[in-house]
């Protein structure tokens, strides 16, 4: 019996066909996980508002989890735990 699960690492746009990649929120680029956290202007508003680290808003990163990575390396626990709590 095969699995509807997609395998890892597939994309969205590959399995189904016609897929609309625009993001809703802000009408532009690719719908990616790093632009809806970071690269939205609405997202980034929210970041510069919080007084986020100019280097983490502005810093050029090819894979999400490694924003996030520097995000919580940056943030202390509290902070930390309130930014997933947004999220």
């Amino acid at each position: 019996m095969a699995s509807k699960t997609p395998r890892r690492g597939v994309k969205i746009t590959h399995i189904r066909q016609g897929f609309n990649k625009t993001y809703p929120r802000c009408n532009s680029k690719d719908e990616t996980l790093l632009h809806a956290l970071k690269d939205c202007p609405k997202a980034r508003e929210i970041l510069v508002a919080g007084g986020l680290n100019n280097n983490l808003i502005d810093g050029l990163y090819s894979h999400y989890i490694d924003w996030l990575e520097d995000m919580f390396r940056e943030l202390d626990s509290k902070a930390a735990a309130d930014f997933l709590t947004l999220l």
